[in-house]
């Protein structure tokens, strides 16, 4: 015991840093299965919230001590520039709730899931202490935590399939589907999604011990693979599947291609897929929720012309007010919609076109950052799994364990690519 206390009064630094990480982790793992079955189905999502909002208070006062540690160990003071960004993005969160004409559900969010400005502050910041505090090897812990959570959650789906094929097998093709415990379908395609991504990094890598070891290796994590995609067929959940198949593709383009060629595949695909988005939009008849969303959507932001439309272009509404808005305006009658089915679109009324400008900035600099880097394993899946979080979300809504898993691992793609700019590629990427 007197050799850890030791261990730890030497190595403070590295202590809080590894813990930071670890809570992450932790959180990723354990928050899809924190429900309270008795105020179902608020009880799916409500709980979570709670949950994260401790877990990333908790990593926020870790992360504060490591700032001020890192302060202390340098000769001058001076802030990092990244903390700036989070600064202003944390004021124009504040603003668009201060100007909310629902403020009261601007600050705590809505009944169904209090998913407000300060559970999405808590979040922002957790996820910067993560950026803060990330490395090549720590990143593990937050990768194998997804995959370890998603295993289980997989054996809890098999047994919600059994359940409705023993009770009520019609009811599978009359739209109840498996969920896992997040209460909807595609939340838990979101992360079968990432967990598919990241079981082909460590199913890619190349290890240097005996051929029996490396057999069981790559056959242990083929075999996730497999289960993940299967239990993805049980969800039901479309477009995400899609998501699933246009990552795979861009794993295997990925470990066949040189770099550069592959940046260029994915540029060709975002372009392809904008451009038959649009197309679709366009020639498209037949009633669509997400369509009649958009239509709302853009009729709220192309009113005539005044200060107050001024103001909502800039600052948006305010989190979770979107179901308000929609009925201020009189729009998507007769139901409740408090998500645009589009995280685009839900930064734009939330926050406005202010937010969006940042947030597309830092997509824009981290692809820039990919493209110009040479392949390394952990930070192109990282990025990988953004991306195809990304393309998921064009079309699904999100709960509060996927858009955590968006901001921890967007931070970690940010991190990364930024230490890679410096020197990080002197690491053998290939054993990576």
């Amino acid at each position: 015991m007197s050799k850890l206390i030791e261990y730890i009064k030497n190595n403070l630094l590295l202590v809080l840093q590894q813990s930071i990480i670890f809570i992450a982790a932790v959180g990723i793992c354990v928050s899809p299965f924190i429900v309270d079955y008795n105020t179902l189905p608020k009880g799916y999502e409500l709980p979570k919230v709670f949950f994260y909002q401790i877990t990333c208070a908790v990593i926020l006062i870790l992360a504060f001590v490591t700032g001020v540690l890192k302060q202390r160990n340098s000769n001058k003071f001076r802030l990092p520039k990244s903390l700036y960004v989070v600064l202003i993005i944390t004021l124009l969160f504040i603003i668009s709730t201060l100007l909310s004409t629902h403020i009261d559900i601007a600050i705590w969010g809505n009944s169904f899931r209090l998913q407000g400005v300060i559970t999405y502050l808590l979040m922002i910041w957790a996820a910067y202490g993560v950026y803060s505090n990330i490395s090549v090897t720590n990143w593990h812990l937050l990768s194998l935590g997804l995959i370890f959570s998603t295993v289980i959650q997989c054996a809890t789906a098999y047994n919600q399939f059994t359940e409705l094929v023993r009770i009520n097998p019609s009811s599978i093709l009359e739209g109840i589907w498996v969920n896992g415990t997040f209460g909807q379908a595609n939340w838990f395609a979101g992360r079968l999604l990432l967990a598919i991504i990241f079981s082909a990094y460590y199913l890619g890598l190349r290890l240097h011990r005996n051929l029996t070891l490396r057999l069981i290796f790559k056959l242990y994590f083929g075999l996730l693979i497999f289960l993940f995609i299967a239990v993805l067929g049980l969800t039901q959940s479309g477009w995400g599947m899609v998501s699933a198949a246009a990552a795979i593709a861009l794993i295997v383009l990925y470990e066949i291609l040189p770099k550069k060629i592959f940046m260029y595949f994915l540029t060709f695909g975002v372009v392809a897929a904008a451009i038959g988005a649009y197309t679709f939009l366009r020639t498209n008849t037949e009633y669509n929720l997400r369509i009649d969303i958009l239509n709302s959507v853009l009729t709220i932001i192309t009113q005539p012309f005044n200060m107050n439309q001024f103001r909502i272009i800039l600052f948006g509404f305010g989190f979770d007010t979107l179901g308000e808005v929609f009925r201020d305006y009189g729009l998507i009658k007769g139901l409740l919609v408090d998500r645009a089915h589009n995280f685009i679109l839900d930064i734009i009324i939330q926050n406005g076109f202010v937010v969006l400008a940042i947030f597309l900035t830092l997509v824009g600099k981290l692809f820039k950052r990919i493209f110009n880097n040479n392949k390394h394993r952990i930070l192109d899946f990282t990025f990988i799994a953004v991306f195809a979080w990304m393309l998921r979300s064009v079309i699904h809504e999100n709960g509060i364990v996927n858009l955590m898993d968006f901001l921890i691992f967007f931070s970690v793609a940010l991190a990364l690519s930024q230490k890679a700019l410096h020197g990080f590629n002197s690491i053998n990427s290939k054993k990576r």
